[in-house]
């Protein structure tokens, strides 16, 4: 449910990079919606098939050594990787433009975001830096940003009653037409999170219809809402 948003996100930095060499472009939403989803769509699109790639999962602990360290170690990894395939007979290869994601960032102090920003600029060295940083905090990714940060779209009910469908193995079972008003009501409450379709999902796997109608019943909405 995310391939348009990929494709935005793209024609983002496509754009933005004509006229900046160093891009930080954050993608915030709420807890479960998607950030991460997105994220691994960008790092595997084909547009980004000849940058120099590294990825980290940052969460709750901020260690700017081990963020850079471990984002150097990936292209070094990379680049060695290159040379062995290409044979010791040619030439070094080039510098190649840089994708780097920096995902689940909840660190929200100025200095250490500054610091950051500062690093992720100089690992470039003159070649273009494309940054993309996953976060829940909208104030996160305004500190964070050089371009005007993404947020990350709900998805839609049908998307949700997708996934739920995929789960619960929807079009192998007999009694699929009966579930369908009651699965498509529980893809609702969802509210367009995917994490919550994932877990409903796996809630309903092998449960028969009168379950399926406890849960849309349940008084769980109610104290979630």
């Amino acid at each position: 449910g995310r391939d348009q948003e990929k494709q935005k996100v793209i024609s983002l930095l496509t754009n933005l990079s004509s006229s900046s060499e160093f891009i930080i472009l954050p993608i915030y939403g709420i807890g479960g919606i998607g950030k991460t989803t997105l994220a691994q769509l960008l790092f595997s699109d084909i547009h980004f098939k000849d940058h120099e790639k590294a990825w980290v999962y940052i969460s709750q602990i901020f260690d700017l050594n081990k963020i850079i360290g471990s984002i150097r170690s990936q292209f070094q990894k990379e680049q060695s990787q290159l040379t062995d395939t290409e044979g010791a007979n040619v030439d070094p290869p080039t510098r190649k433009n840089m994708l780097i994601i920096l995902d689940d960032l909840w660190e929200n102090s100025d200095f250490k975001l500054d610091a950051l920003k500062h690093s992720l600029k100089m690992i470039g060295n003159g070649c273009k830096v494309h940054v993309i940083v996953t976060t829940r905090d909208a104030s996160i990714a305004q500190k964070i940003q050089t371009t005007e940060a993404y947020k990350i779209e709900p998805l839609s009910n049908e998307i949700c009653w997708t996934i739920i469908k995929q789960i619960v193995s929807y079009e192998d079972r007999a009694d699929k037409e009966r579930l369908k008003d009651t699965g498509k009501e529980i893809a609702e409450k969802c509210g367009g999170v995917a994490l919550a379709a994932r877990a409903l999902g796996y809630i309903l796997r092998f449960r028969n219809f009168d379950e399926w109608v406890s849960v849309k019943d349940s008084g769980i909405w109610h104290a979630a809402s």
